[in-house]
């Protein structure tokens, strides 16, 4: 229930406002998790005052061809478990993107 995708570190951020630009560098250095409940890549959360129209706007506008999928094979304890293995303390993996 879920994957974990990537922002393209080539992706523009010409033109958008400050607040969606750090949402946009979030994505492109941890990615987010996109569950499969609901319309195909539909930004969802709270109602709230503090996420502007146009941020929101923003964000829903970036495609799909705009992220990777993230490799986290390393990850798995064994092909029949939904354990996961949890990096070294101090290691920071990171899959390099186009």
């Amino acid at each position: 229930m879920g994957a974990w995708f990537r922002l393209r570190a080539t992706y523009p951020t010409t033109g958008l406002t400050a607040q969606t630009i750090v949402i946009i560098n979030a994505m492109k250095k941890h990615g987010m998790i996109l569950a499969d409940n609901g319309s195909p890549w539909f930004f969802q959360g709270t109602a709230d005052n503090a996420w502007p129209d146009t941020v929101i706007s923003q964000l829903k506008s970036i495609p799909a061809s705009a992220f990777v999928a993230v490799d986290v094979s390393s990850l798995q304890v064994s092909a029949n478990s939904g354990a996961a293995r949890a990096p070294a303390p101090g290691v920071v993996r990171h899959n390099p993107l186009p």
